[in-house]
């Protein structure tokens, strides 16, 4: 099963509405570092996925531009 972690990031990546994207991204990231929090030495290569998954919303939010009202 995959973590709650892995279902936020794909969450914001596939969202499609703009005015959406950026809370998803703010779920995600505060998904990966509470997961991170939680583990002293990470299990199967995950610490390696979640720093990989950080890197790549982190990549996301930079390509969101901001809908003005």
């Amino acid at each position: 099963m995959r973590n709650s972690w892995q279902h936020a990031v794909q969450a914001a990546i596939i969202e499609n509405d703009p005015n959406r994207v950026k809370g998803k991204i703010r779920q995600a990231e505060v998904a990966i570092f509470e997961r991170i929090d939680r583990f002293s030495s990470a299990h199967d290569g995950e610490e390696k996925a979640l720093f990989e998954a950080l890197r790549k919303i982190r990549a996301l939010a930079n390509q969101v531009t901001p809908i003005q009202s």
